[in-house]
């Protein structure tokens, strides 16, 4: 591994430049912030730049390992392309309510509708059944049962589409110790002391 500076303690004094930051006057602890404020927006302008070409590369469900440059014995993170399952979304809702009644034909709520209240009421002293229609839809649980196992088999009215992998990068305290390194060997903000 590379000959790298001691690392300061980021416990004692919270600064990897060296310099304690209570030993640091106002002034220069503000356009330190500012500085650092603007490297914090560049670095994750570029971590997101990496990830987004990264995401072209990787096919889902790989992994690739860093390392370091000039020690490839040493890991400095993983990054990780997802591989989601398919999903299944409803594209024709007659197609797949109609299959949702077969399927499930116990499941299927079902309410009658009257017309005029005092029409029922006198009709239905008289037992008049034509005023009431009765409707049915599929309920919610029933609709997701469907849609879990449309996942694995067709299912009139649904498709089955991927979802997007995620890319994941996680450090490791070797590549900790290389940002403190190149934090602790930069001149910029100790330029900034007066």
């Amino acid at each position: 591994m590379p000959d790298m500076p001691d690392m300061p303690d980021m416990v004692q004094g919270g600064c990897a430049m060296g310099t304690p930051l209570e030993q640091i006057d106002t002034e220069t602890l503000a356009a330190r912030a500012a500085v650092l404020a603007d490297l914090a927006k560049f670095v994750g302008e570029q971590r997101d730049l990496h990830k987004a070409e990264l995401s072209k590369r990787m096919p889902r469900g790989s992994k690739i390992t860093g390392r370091h440059p000039a020690d490839d014995t040493l890991s400095l993170g993983t990054v990780t392309m997802s591989d989601p399952r398919a999903e299944a979304y409803i594209v024709d809702r007659d197609a797949f309510e109609k299959w949702c009644r077969s399927t499930y034909p116990s499941r299927i709520e079902v309410w009658p509708e009257f017309g005029p209240a005092e029409e029922v009421a006198a009709v239905l002293a008289e037992h008049a059944p034509h005023l009431v229609t009765i409707h049915s839809s599929v309920p919610g649980p029933v609709k997701e049962q469907a849609l879990d196992r449309a996942e694995s088999e067709d299912v009139p009215g649904t498709e089955r589409r991927l979802p997007t992998p995620v890319l994941s990068v996680r450090a490791t305290t070797n590549a900790r110790a290389v940002v403190r390194a190149m934090v602790s060997a930069s001149s910029v903000l100790r330029e900034l002391e007066a």
